[in-house]
């Protein structure tokens, strides 16, 4: 993980219409040590991650990623969770389950 080297407004910088510049593949990178769900709050590949206080719980934004384009954010069990299904939207254009309808065909 790596630290944000800009923390002058950090809590700001959770908002995903402000990440300007996505992460590379495999980076995490905390934007600030208590977002709007009272944990962590990361960016990933041009996502926004937040973390429950307790990290029990993620949130998870990209603008492209299908259920998002409404402003919605998805859930996720862990941010490991979160950034998988990034990374399959990102590098295939597929979701993996649980996030479409198994019986679709478009599960990853």
């Amino acid at each position: 993980m790596i630290m944000a080297d800009d923390a002058t407004d950090t809590l700001s910088r959770c908002d995903p219409a402000v990440v300007a510049t996505p992460s590379e593949p495999g980076e995490l990178v905390l934007l600030a040590d208590q977002g709007s769900l009272g944990g962590p709050c990361y960016e990933y590949r041009g996502a926004a991650i937040h973390a429950s206080k307790g990290c029990t719980t993620y949130r998870f934004y990209h603008g492209s990623l299908p259920g998002c384009e409404e402003g919605h954010w998805l859930v996720a069990t862990s941010a490991v969770q979160a950034m998988h299904t990034i990374d399959a939207w990102l590098d295939t254009g597929r979701l993996p389950a649980p996030y479409v309808d198994q019986g679709s065909g478009e599960a990853g």
